[in-house]
This record gives C-alpha cells, structure tokens and sequence, in this order.
C-alpha cells in the first residue's frame, strides 16, 4: 500500500516480472548455457556461440519482495528442469 491507501502496482508488477523472468530464465536459458560450456570445454575451443534465449532478470536489492520472487523463480525453474528430466529417464520406451 502506498501513504494514500492505495495499493502500489508497480511494486507488484516488480513480483511478478521478477518470478516469471528467473523462472524462465533458470529453466530454458541455464541448460543451454551448460550444454555450451560443457562443448566449448571440452573441445577445448569455442565450438558453440553465446546464445541468449531469454534474457537475465534484472538485479534487485537483496531481501525486497522482488528479489524473493526472483529466489522462487529460479527454484521453480530449477524443479521444473528436475522434473523434466526425470520424466524423460522413467519413461519406458519399447525398443
């Protein structure tokens, strides 16, 4: 709320944008991200350009309500990518 009992939208347009921006970040840009170093390292050279999908979320001071949605952002991000991926390996395929 602000001093005029109003309630701030800017301050909730911040919570949002900031979960929705780490959690898309964390499940679609991080393993892209990974899969390129694990290349680039081991060819021992840059094989795979950078390449941004979904842009970083921005930087938020440390323990405001939109730096706590971007937390839970990347930990739903991150569940999800678990999820995924455990999916992926239990599902019985008949070869």
């Amino acid at each position: 709320m602000t001093t005029d009992g109003y309630r701030d939208e800017s301050r909730d347009n911040d919570m949002v944008g900031g979960f929705t921006e780490s959690f898309a970040h964390t499940l679609i840009q991080g393993p892209v991200d990974g899969v390129r170093d694990i290349v680039n390292t081991c060819a021992n050279h840059s094989v795979i350009p950078k390449i941004q999908l979904v842009k970083p979320p921005e930087k938020h001071e440390v323990g405001t309500n939109a730096w706590q949605a971007q937390r839970v952002g990347q930990v739903a991000g991150l569940l999800s990518i678990f999820y995924v991926i455990g999916s992926l390996i239990s599902r019985r395929r008949i070869f």
